[in-house]
């Protein structure tokens, strides 16, 4: 299983949420989500996402099976 830690935000938040973790998921930084290649890329093999947003035209993320907003509120998600 692979959790993805997307956005600057999300990055900086690595040291305290990586350790809570359950053994055996790896852990990728696609700390500027402005490359679109990287996270296009990251998106494809990610189970978990932590963000704090998620937004209309990011890349498709085929098997995620979480979304982790490690913030107050859920007004930068775009549910479409």
């Amino acid at each position: 299983m692979r959790a993805l830690f997307l956005g600057g935000f999300a990055a900086s938040q690595v040291e305290w949420i990586a350790p809570a973790l359950e053994s055996g998921i790896e852990t990728e930084i696609a700390a500027d989500d402005c490359d679109r290649r990287q996270v296009a890329a990251a998106l494809e093999v990610a189970d978990i996402v932590i963000s704090e947003a998620w937004r209309q035209g990011l890349p498709a993320a085929p098997r995620l099976k979480l979304l982790q907003l490690p913030v107050a509120g859920t007004d930068r998600v775009d549910v479409a």
